[in-house]
């Protein structure tokens, strides 16, 4: 009987162990997966300024009240 309770004790930790180990692997994996969503999130933003940044510059508005050195489109003198 003392051996079936040991086995029985024995088995208990395993899977508990087990249990501990996965919830810590689901605990990683969403984790990651939040890191990875935020990164994503954060560099579609980074390239959306990004590209609007360069387009702006590509393409200054004539006449603005900041002159872009070396625009295509010249202030004219008042």
């Amino acid at each position: 009987m003392t051996i079936a309770i040991f086995i029985g004790y024995l088995s208990f930790v395993i899977c508990h162990l087990s249990l501990v180990i996965c919830h810590l692997s689901l605990v990683i994996c969403h984790l990651s997966f939040i890191i990875g969503y935020l990164s994503l999130v954060i560099g579609h933003w980074l390239f959306v300024i990004g590209h609007w940044l360069f387009v702006i510059g590509q393409f200054p508005i004539p006449h603005s009240q900041f002159p872009i050195p070396n625009s295509p489109f010249p202030i004219p003198h008042s």
